[in-house]
Parts: structure tokens; sequence; C-alpha cells
């Protein structure tokens, strides 16, 4: 039996012609082409005869939501997301984190560089898992979240020395406002109360 060879190698340039002639349709047919025209009937056709579920219906029935990307400025570059319900304003989260080293003193994939942005993840991944959800039923502190004093913060529960062995989520609607109470009295029987809303 010889070598099977697997991947790319070197030099060879791949071609997918079957997906360039897709996406060509798309492009001079528009979204009708894929969810409602002859895309549609041959996915419809495929999913039949390979016993999937998937159906012509199915992508005429498909409705898309328009959203605004978010997005914040890392060193002089706007870096943009989609909001959640995705997940990609953790990439944002990192990057508000990361600002405040200087990744390329630390040498590109050097110990000390990979281990600010392990734990930069690990601290954005703790608030996806709390705070990313459907927006239709959450509310979202996305600002917060992406604010830069919020990172701040963030960035100081990190050890450039040693790996966190656990962190928690933070609170970001601090960085959006909160309401405060204070109430004291003295011994003379003088009060004061104070409540503050942000």
């Amino acid at each position: 039996m010889g070598a099977r060879r697997v991947g790319a190698q070197k030099g060879e340039i791949f071609k997918n012609p079957d997906l360039a002639r897709t996406l060509r349709r798309i492009g001079e047919g528009g979204r009708e082409v894929f969810d409602r025209g002859e895309i549609a009937d041959e996915l419809d056709a495929f999913m039949r005869a390979e016993g999937g579920y998937l159906r012509k219906a199915d992508l005429e029935a498909h409705t898309s939501t328009w959203v605004t990307p978010v997005s914040v400025n890392y060193r002089g570059y706007d870096v943009y997301e989609l909001p959640p319900n995705g997940q990609g304003i953790a990439a944002l989260q990192m990057l508000n984190i990361l600002e405040g080293y200087d990744l390329r003193s630390m040498g590109f994939n050097s110990a000390e560089a990979l281990h600010v942005m392990i734990e930069a993840k690990t601290l954005a991944f703790e608030d996806r898992a709390k705070f990313y959800a459907d927006p239709d039923f959450v509310d979202i502190p996305l600002e917060g979240l992406l604010s830069k004093a919020y990172a701040e913060e963030l960035r100081a529960l990190m050890d450039v020395k040693r790996a966190a062995k656990r962190v928690d989520a933070g609170d970001p609607a601090l960085q959006q406002g909160d309401t405060i109470y204070l109430t004291t009295a003295d011994a003379e029987g003088n009060m004061v109360s104070l409540i503050q809303n942000n």
C-alpha cells in the first residue's frame, strides 16, 4: 500500500469550482436564489436523497435579524463583532484586557505573552458564561462588558506570574451605573440619608 496524501501541499493551488458557481449565482441573483430559488431546490433534493431533514420550505420560512455590530478600539484599530446572542464580544473583551500589556515586547508565542492571553480569555469566558444570552429574553450589560474601565478591573485580577486557579464573572453593570445608598448618624442624633442613582 502506498502512502495516502492528506491535505494540501506547499505551493498547491486549491480550487472549488462548485462553491464558486454557487457564490456567483447568489451574487447575481441575491438571497432569493439561495432560499427560494434553484439553490434551495438543489439543497432540498440533496437532503431528501441523503435522508436529511432540511427542506426548501424551511429555507423559505427563514428570516434574518439585522443587528448593529459593536466595537472596541484596540491600539488605534476599531474591531467589530456581532452583539449577543453571539459570542464575538468575548474577543472584544479580551482585546480590552490585553491593551494594558505590551505583547510585542513580551515576544511572539513567549510564555509571558501566552500567559496573559490565556488569563484574559479565562476572564472573558467567565463573563460569557454568565452574561451572554439572547437579548430577547435577558438584559445584557453590553456597554459595561465592553468598557475600558471594566477591562481595567479585570486586568487588575490577573497575576502575570501565576495562572488563576479560579475566576468568577465580573460585574459589568457597575460600569453602566448603579444605585448606592448611604445612611449615617452621629451621637447627637443628626442623620444623613443619601441615595445616588447613576
